[in-house]
């Protein structure tokens, strides 16, 4: 069964990476929440972004297609180990290029998601945390519903990360709606990590009284 704990990262002793600038969003949420769908469009959209959907890594790691359902060794804490120094090295090579990741990941307790963001200022990157949230009900629904999807959680794993959610979110994360459509959800996103500025209106000259 997929375990949730995370070891200590390895922070990057490189000073390229350090100096790389880049961004961390890190989309996270339940099984059924929105994640890959939400994380592919925002990569999308953000210019010089690269998308890492956890589900996706684990089994190209496991060296299995997307969509093929993974044996329970596959989510045993030794491979998970594995997929997260990867994901780790990924990020570092990223933000030390100065780019955007995009990346999804299911974080239930709040020191994981403390963790993650100690991980990207370590980096030297910028951090801001999705939470996607919706009823259990809904979850359901959507996992159930699911056909050819690289995630192999249903309906039980839902419940289990349920029931294991814990802390609250720092000032780093903004909570989102996931019950919305697809491109209700990108918006509310997209309001969080490229928000638009409003134009500085400036104050029009006037005109002193003219001399006599």
């Amino acid at each position: 069964m997929p375990r949730q704990d995370a070891p200590e990262h390895n922070t990057a002793k490189n000073d390229n990476v350090k100096n790389g600038k880049g961004r961390l969003i890190l989309v996270s949420g339940l099984s059924g929440a929105g994640k890959s769908t939400l994380a592919r469009s925002l990569a999308a959209a953000l210019p010089d972004a690269v998308l890492l959907d956890s589900d996706v890594m684990r089994k190209e790691l496991y060296g299995v297609p997307p969509t093929q359902k993974l044996p329970e060794e596959a989510y045993a804490w030794e491979f998970t180990k594995k997929l997260i120094a990867e994901t780790e090295r990924r990020i570092a090579q990223a933000v030390g290029e100065g780019k955007t990741v995009v990346q999804t990941v299911v974080l239930v307790r709040e020191e994981q998601r403390e963790r993650q963001e100690e991980f990207a200022r370590s980096l030297g990157a910028d951090f801001q945390g999705l939470w996607l949230q919706a009823e259990v009900a809904t979850l359901f629904k959507r996992v159930s519903a699911r056909k050819n999807d690289a995630s192999d959680a249903g309906v039980e794993m839902v419940e289990r990360q349920s029931d294991g959610f814990s802390g609250s979110f720092g000032g780093s994360w903004a909570v989102l709606d996931a019950a919305g459509t697809p491109d209700e959800v990108l918006q509310q996103a997209l309001d969080v990590v490229s928000p638009v500025k409003k134009p500085v209106q400036k104050t029009p000259k006037t005109a002193g009284p003219s001399s006599p």
